[in-house]
């Protein structure tokens, strides 16, 4: 049963769909994030709902697909790279799960390395 969001209105269709996901239907919320997706292509919101739609479902290409296609407009996503590491796990290859985990972890390093950065900065302006 689709939510009643308007057709129009990404953040409506992102609540819809997380509300079917959380009711487990994941078919339907992986619709809705599509029909949000589709008014934004860079609304990478939508495409991490996909990619847990499709993670739930056990479909880990696709699943590792969306989550390629938002790093593409944030390489520095490490919730996206983390997906791809869990999905590789899923598929038994563990190597390459370990592999994707790194780069996550790197993603993560690096961010925290920024924000120190930041935070050092304002203090010397205070």
């Amino acid at each position: 049963m689709l939510s009643l969001a308007s057709d129009d209105d990404p953040p409506q269709l992102i609540t819809s769909a997380m509300r079917s996901y959380a009711g487990k239907r994941f078919a339907e919320a992986k619709a809705q994030y599509e029909a949000a997706l589709a008014l934004d292509p860079t609304y990478t919101i939508a495409l991490h709902g996909i990619s847990a739609c499709l993670f739930q479902m056990e479909k880990w290409d696709e699943s590792i697909a969306a989550a390629e296609k938002i790093l593409v407009l944030d390489p520095n996503d490490a919730d996206a790279q983390g997906h791809i590491s869990r999905c590789w796990m899923r598929k038994g290859d563990v190597p390459r799960a370990e592999l994707e985990a790194a780069k996550e972890k790197t993603i993560r390093w690096k961010l925290q390395l920024k924000e120190q950065k930041a935070a050092d900065e304002a203090k010397k302006h205070q």
